[in-house]
């Protein structure tokens, strides 16, 4: 299992499905407040005692097949991205929201096929482009906008 948490972190970390299912119950990790403990340290029971979610996304909800991703929602078929939402095919990748086949990249939005994009938005079949917009075919580029065809232009 792949988990947000490092392996040495006390009590139980369970697969998303499994933490969003009813299978458990969640009234057995109740605790009465003891007012002559710290609260501190009444906590720090509580969350060994807790089950924690092994990555939170929504996979088998509202995404599908996207189980290695971290803070991910509404996408489909999705590798080890972070932080981000609206994704079909695309790996690797972070801050991203509205974009489809995406390797590699950060900080892009609404684009597709991209590989190597950082802070870009509406960026097609661009590789190794950083802020850019509205481009198309851009290959090593930096804060171009509106363009098409273009290879090593700032």
């Amino acid at each position: 299992m792949v988990s947000i948490y490092h392996p040495s972190i006390p009590g139980p970390v369970y697969k998303v499905k499994y933490w969003r299912s009813d299978k458990r119950d969640a009234k057995q990790y109740g605790m009465d407040l003891d007012e002559k403990v710290s609260i501190i340290h009444q906590y720090q029971q509580l969350f060994v005692q807790v089950p924690k979610i092994a990555m939170v996304n929504d996979d088998g909800i509202k995404s599908e097949n996207c189980e290695y991703c971290q803070n991910m929602a509404l996408s489909k078929d999705c590798y080890l991205n972070t932080v981000s939402r609206k994704l079909r095919d695309c790996y690797y990748s972070s801050n991203m929201a509205n974009g489809e086949l995406l390797i590699d990249s950060f900080f892009t939005m609404d684009s597709k096929v991209c590989y190597e994009c950082t802070e870009g938005h509406s960026l097609y079949e661009c590789f190794y482009a950083s802020h850019c917009s509205d481009c198309t075919r851009c290959f090593l580029a930096y804060e171009l906008h509106g363009c098409k065809n273009c290879i090593g232009c700032v």
